[in-house]
């Protein structure tokens, strides 16, 4: 055996390897804040509620909805990119994906994101990470650029809820 495929079989075969960190969706870390993995869009017409999701403390309410494509943002993949740059410790690469990181209570926190267009409006952006709430709220002002209704699409949990009940998952 090599000395390269050695290092490699000792190391997978060590006792101190630490494995991946496993970060629940929408479930309390560590952090003083919820960690998120979702797609935002804008809320279909035909989007209604049809259940209730328990995550924690929190109930919301799931929708369905079958014409997600259909719906656009009212911004364009520049405009949204614009809106972004004003954000503090955003960092927006050309291709649409962006970090975005501070420290709130002396808790660090980064939220990961990618803006996905189709037929000049930007169709949905994706969100991975933890936030505090002004934060959260924030970042949705910039987005919903003029106001308009978003829904998320909570990947781990493979539902819809409505964007602003996420808001009770920070307590």
């Amino acid at each position: 055996v090599g000395p390269f495929r050695q290092l490699v079989s000792d190391t997978f075969n060590s006792r101190h390897l630490i494995p991946a960190p496993q970060f629940p969706t929408l479930n309390r870390t560590s952090s003083m804040f919820p960690t998120l993995h979702l797609h935002l869009y804008c809320c279909p017409p035909d989007a209604k509620v049809t259940g209730v999701m328990q995550l924690g403390d929190n109930s919301l309410p799931t929708l369905t909805c079958s014409q997600l494509g259909a719906t656009r943002f009212h911004l364009s993949f520049e405009q949204a990119a614009d809106a972004l740059n004003h954000l503090e410790r955003l960092f927006l690469e050309l291709d649409g994906s962006f970090a975005w990181t501070g420290c709130e209570a002396s808790h660090q926190w980064q939220l990961d994101g990618m803006l996905y267009d189709h037929a000049g409006r930007v169709q949905r952006v994706e969100l991975k990470g933890t936030l505090p709430k002004s934060a959260w709220l924030d970042l949705l002002r910039h987005l919903r650029q003029p106001e308009q209704p978003l829904i998320a699409h909570l990947l781990d949990h493979q539902c819809f809820v409505n964007v602003d009940s996420l808001e009770s998952l920070w307590h």
